[in-house]
């Protein structure tokens, strides 16, 4: 219901990472340290990097390269800057593709972010709460970035 229906301007706000990290906090949840967010993936500093961190495009879902040491955890060989550019470029181009979700469809800006890598497991039990019901739900975190919760109103 909610994907179709609900036109709240706060949903759309919270589907686009860098927004939602915004919301949370001013409302005081931690959340990893920034390293840089842009449209302009030629602008990656990656000199300017720590060895370990995480680059996600902040509109869609599953894009992510994880670095960690300097190399990406997937293959386990050192960053490609070519390789991880024309990616980001990659994601930057595009809309997510389900006409439905509005609310992630519309959620801008289209952009790269590059956050610190959280080094430790853990497990996080988020509890949401309403007038009318609670929903609990048990996340795992598995060092890729931070969870955070908002209850909608």
């Amino acid at each position: 219901w909610r994907m179709q229906y609900d036109r709240r301007p706060l949903l759309k706000m919270l589907e686009n990472k860098l927004t939602g990290r915004a919301y949370a906090k001013a409302k005081g949840i931690p959340v990893p340290v920034l390293h840089w967010s842009g449209t302009d993936v030629q602008n990656i500093p990656f000199g300017d990097l720590p060895s370990s961190y995480v680059l996600k495009a902040a509109h869609l879902s599953g894009a992510v390269i994880i670095v960690k040491d300097g190399k990406d955890i997937h293959t386990g060989l050192p960053i490609d800057e070519a390789k991880i550019t024309a990616e980001c470029a990659s994601w930057v181009s595009q809309m997510w593709p389900y006409e439905s979700e509005w609310a992630a469809r519309y959620a801008e800006p289209r952009a790269v972010m590059i956050e610190e890598l959280l080094s430790v497991a853990r497990t996080v039990r988020c509890h949401t709460w309403s007038k009318r019901h609670a929903d609990w739900a048990h996340c795992v975190c598995h060092s890729l970035t931070a969870l955070f919760c908002v209850a909608f109103p």
